[in-house]
């Protein structure tokens, strides 16, 4: 793994689950450190532990490595758990010696679900007419799947639980009310793919269908990247009692990355769900969770979240 010069090559054994990880086997030979004094202090230690960032899928993890058998100089291999939570993933340099995050209490009378801008613009259902816009298809190809593989089910399965609980849910959409855009935010109207003209009536302005809001359920319409921004959202929320906004959506480094930073600045405690958001790469998803992880947030997996929520 590049980044961590202190430690020989990982050999890793992986069982993939199809939402993440959780539990693997993993092997490692001995660290190389700088000095003989070093390895020797290191080798008769009870616990190696090893830090770092391992990104597949959105799983950003701690590896704990327990002392293996000595092997001598050339090295031995070690073998151990990495364990995915919420308490130890997505560890930015701010927080990697923080110890153990404080519990998170979601209460039901006073936590709601935040959905971000699942809107039918994102999704597509068939390519591009234009053959000169098949490269961008193309390369937006890894999102689209994994938001019907992984961020969709994930996101339905928030709501279902929401909605058996008698929680509420809100919705948050991209939305010019100016069928011109003249009444979006800079942030939404700088060359590029931010160029966002999207007209409140518009089909491509919808949320998707896969999870669409039911009647009674709150959806507002933002000409912003933040959903608090320019809405009345912190208003509703402080009205209807809601501490607690459990957030899903995309794009992390864009749109949630920007409501969790106005939640958390309006006191809001937030949770941003990893397996039901995405954003252009998984390399980006991954930086910004690690970014917002812990001080403007607790990033949690959906089980997670059902979890305390049970």
């Amino acid at each position: 793994m590049n980044g961590l010069p202190l430690f020989g090559t990982f050999l890793t054994d992986f069982k993939r689950r199809s939402l993440g990880f959780e539990l693997f086997e993993v092997q490692a030979p001995i660290p190389l450190f700088a000095t003989s004094e070093q390895r020797s202090q290191q080798l008769n230690s009870e616990q190696l532990k090893a830090r770092f960032c391992f990104l597949k899928r959105g799983a950003v993890c701690q590896i704990h490595w327990k002392r293996g058998v000595h092997a001598g100089e050339t090295g031995a291999a070690h073998t151990g758990r990495l364990e995915m939570n919420w308490k130890t993933a997505f560890r930015s340099f701010y927080y990697q010696t923080l110890d153990e995050p404080p519990p998170v209490v979601l209460a039901r009378e006073q936590t709601a679900l935040l959905v971000v801008d699942i809107q039918a613009c994102y999704l597509p259902a068939t390519p591009p007419d234009d053959e000169a816009e098949l490269p961008e298809w193309e390369r937006w190809r890894p999102f689209r799947e994994r938001m019907h593989e992984v961020v969709v089910p994930q996101t339905q399965k928030l709501l279902a639980a929401f909605r058996a609980g008698k929680m509420d849910v809100f919705f948050a959409r991209i939305a010019c009310l100016n069928p011109e855009g003249r009444d979006r935010s800079l942030s939404q109207a700088r060359p590029g793919f931010n160029n966002i003209l999207l007209p409140h009536d518009g089909a491509d302005s919808q949320i998707y269908g896969a999870v669409t809001p039911l009647e009674h359920e709150i959806v507002v319409l933002k000409t912003t990247d933040s959903a608090l921004t320019g809405t009345n959202l912190r208003l509703l929320l402080h009205n209807m009692g809601i501490k607690n906004v459990v957030v899903c959506g995309i794009f992390t480094d864009q749109c949630v990355s920007s409501t969790v930073r106005s939640l958390a600045d309006e006191s809001f405690n937030v949770v941003v769900v990893h397996d039901a958001g995405a954003t252009a790469t998984m390399e980006l998803h991954n930086s910004e969770l690690c970014i917002i992880n812990n001080i403007y947030c607790q990033v949690m997996s959906t089980d997670e979240v059902l979890e305390v929520l049970s």
